[in-house]
């Protein structure tokens, strides 16, 4: 038998394969008996029909023996590593099973599996490698470059939704029925994981892509979700022409293989809706504040819109992201309370100057407020009760604005009633009450809180 000429060992061939990287589990077909080891003999085929009739377990046992006796056996171990990828690759592109195929498809596991245990009874006995080819994790990476190839990558012009199709369609390609029956159950099993990993990266690499741009985002959450999770088995292996080894495949996608990525997705949304959310409420605070002379209508009845809004937003996108929208969104509603809060005492302020009254202003506004927080969760089960802390931050709105024009209320009363006598006991705070702001108070009524308090006045 004819010495190669190229390395002293397999490992200038093929690349190491250690016990704790991913990919074939350490081992194929164990718990079986030992194989004879097949010594060439002159009556015996020779090599190179060994390689093209598929027994590659019976040329590895025969190279190792040669091997021993201190021939480089390098080019005769490429050659049937070589005609074994052909055997795994046929097996990917082919159109269907066949007997041939499956006897190959065999052999390759069986030769794997040998040359593993091989490798690990070397180091064992000795701290170097005796020139065994440790055939795994080459096998690995041509399976995972397999997959790389199938999943295809976004293109610098490529449309969302266009490749989102171009992504369905791989993953009915390469995690189709033909294709898993032909492979067998163990390289099946590898070659699905590496599939996976390939499209969980290019989910990744299209979120970053998305970015804050939030209709791309819920494209790709919808179509995750329904491609992901709503659809588990929508193909499974067919049912005919089954062999005994081939894999039970209940559908094509593993779903927990995705759930980080879906947490991420609806992380994501809620953020970017949040941050739209509150752009918009800050122009309704920003407008108020400086156009509520001139306004005739009242800016903050635009914020309950702005609310509805922003929980229909993840409406399409089902549950469980509407009901974190939906609590976001009161969260949100809490948070611009409290920041209303603390601008309407400079508001007030600044404001403050003879025959203007920005405290009515604020105190309608508050009745607003009130009545949008009502409207939101009449028929909503808030996930966290802020309803105390709503009407508490309200009220407190409410009080600071009803005590501090007293004294120019009083002042402005003293003035013009100056026949009659103010009595200290003159409700002054029913006086500017906000119901007289009320949208829906006739323009000439009078409220009932105010009757009995100047009867000359309203006879």
């Amino acid at each position: 038998m004819p010495g190669g000429t190229r390395g002293n060992s397999a490992r200038a061939v093929l690349p190491s394969w250690h016990s704790g990287s991913q990919g074939f589990p350490g081992r194929f077909l164990r718990n079986k008996r030992p194989h004879d080891v097949f010594h060439l003999t002159e009556n015996s085929k020779g090599f190179l029909e060994l390689v093209q009739d598929g027994w590659f377990l019976e040329a590895c046992q025969s190279i190792s023996r040669l091997e021993e006796e201190g021939q480089n056996c390098g080019a005769q171990y490429e050659a049937v590593a070589r005609s074994m990828w052909q055997v795994v690759q046929q097996a990917l592109d082919g159109t269907g099973p066949s007997q041939e195929l499956e006897q190959k498809l065999r052999a390759v596991l069986a030769t794997v599996e040998w040359t593993q245990d091989q490798h690990e009874r070397r180091k064992a006995s000795a701290p170097q490698d005796g020139g065994v080819a440790t055939w795994a994790g080459q096998l690995n990476k041509l399976l995972r470059n397999d997959a790389e190839t199938q999943v295809p990558t976004l293109g610098p012009k490529d449309q969302l939704d266009l490749y989102l199709e171009k992504l369905d369609k791989a993953v009915r390609q390469g995690l189709g029925s033909p294709r898993a029956s032909r492979l067998g159950t163990c390289l099946w099993e590898v070659y699905r994981m590496y599939f996976h990993e390939v499209l969980l990266g290019r989910l990744s690499e299209l979120t970053q892509s998305c970015g804050a741009d939030l209709k791309s985002c819920q494209v790709l959450y919808t179509w995750g979700k329904t491609n992901l999770f709503e659809q588990p088995g929508r193909e499974t292996l067919a049912k005919a022409c089954r062999t005994s080894w081939e894999p039970v495949v209940g559908h094509l996608l593993d779903p927990l293989m995705f759930v980080t990525w879906m947490s991420q997705m609806q992380q994501m949304l809620v953020g970017l809706i949040q941050e739209e959310l509150r752009k918009h409420l800050d122009r309704v605070l920003f407008y108020d504040l400086k156009k509520w002379a001139q306004c005739s209508h009242p800016t903050f009845l635009d914020v309950f819109q702005l609310l509805e809004e922003g929980m229909n937003a993840a409406h399409p996108m089902g549950l469980p992201i509407s009901s974190q929208v939906q609590g976001m969104v009161l969260e949100t509603f809490s948070d611009f309370l409290k920041s209303y809060q603390q601008k309407a005492v400079g508001f007030i302020q600044q404001n403050a100057v003879a025959g203007a009254f920005p405290e009515l202003h604020v105190l309608a506004n508050c009745c607003i407020l009130r009545e949008t927080w009502q409207e939101l969760t009449q028929k909503r089960d808030p996930l966290v009760d802020l309803g105390p802390c709503v009407q508490g931050t309200i009220h407190d709105i409410e009080d600071h604005s009803r005590d501090h024009p007293l004294p120019r209320v009083r002042a402005l009363c003293q003035g013009s009633w100056s026949p009659f006598t103010m009595s200290q006991s003159l409700c002054l705070p029913t006086f500017v009450s906000p119901e007289l702001w009320l949208p829906h108070t006739p323009e000439n009524a009078v409220p009932e809180d105010t009757q009995g308090l100047a009867p000359e006045l309203t006879s």
